[in-house]
């Protein structure tokens, strides 16, 4: 693989870090209409509150900003063949925000939640993990991070772009759970006040 110039590695840092950006900012925006004992109720006995749903997010963008770094440093690049990996992959990394086409999956025990945390804390936390993780990012401009890979275990080797794309469309996932599971309190609490 040919490395792209520094300046095209650099506008496209920038490209992958707007998109998680973004959907880090509507996530902390949701997390403000959310009062605290909303937060933590679960919509069903299996299911994660939106509390704990805030935390597996930090504790996923804590995770890539650790990792990033550490792979350009350390790994090989070209490790795989862009070109093969994309052609196995069963939807596209924009699909991860769509339950409905990227799927449901199980997080990893790394980043699995505890409950019981204070919503405003971890919409601060989610906030300060998002800026550090782009800290920690910015310093690699002028390498190409599509040269590095993360294995995910669903979708297989992402380059590093992507992995930080992915980022803010799992953000957007969880985002769009969220809002379910304060839809389906909310209704829950309203019902039983009419009791």
């Amino acid at each position: 693989m040919v490395a792209q110039p520094a300046g095209e590695a650099s506008q496209r840092l920038e490209e992958a870090l707007a998109v998680a950006t973004d959907a880090v900012a509507r996530t902390r925006a949701f997390l403000g209409q959310v009062g605290q004992a909303e937060s933590g109720r679960r919509p069903g006995p299996a299911a994660w509150s939106i509390g704990e749903i805030a935390h597996h997010l930090v504790l996923v963008i804590r995770r890539a900003g650790a990792y990033c770094p550490e792979t350009v440093a350390s790994d090989p690049p070209d490790r795989f063949d862009y070109a093969a990996v994309v052609g196995v992959r069963r939807f596209t990394l924009p699909d991860i925000a769509d339950v409905g086409k990227g799927g449901k999956g199980v997080a990893p025990e790394a980043v699995r939640p505890i409950p019981g945390g204070d919503i405003r804390k971890l919409s601060e936390d989610l906030g300060a993990a998002w800026e550090a993780t782009a800290a920690a990012l910015r310093p690699l401009r002028h390498r190409d991070l599509a040269r590095y890979y993360y294995e995910h275990y669903r979708l297989g080797p992402l380059n590093l772009y992507e992995y930080i794309e992915f980022q803010g469309y799992h953000a957007l996932k969880h985002l769009a759970q969220m809002e379910r599971t304060l839809a389906h309190v909310r209704a829950e609490l309203a019902a039983a006040k009419s009791d």
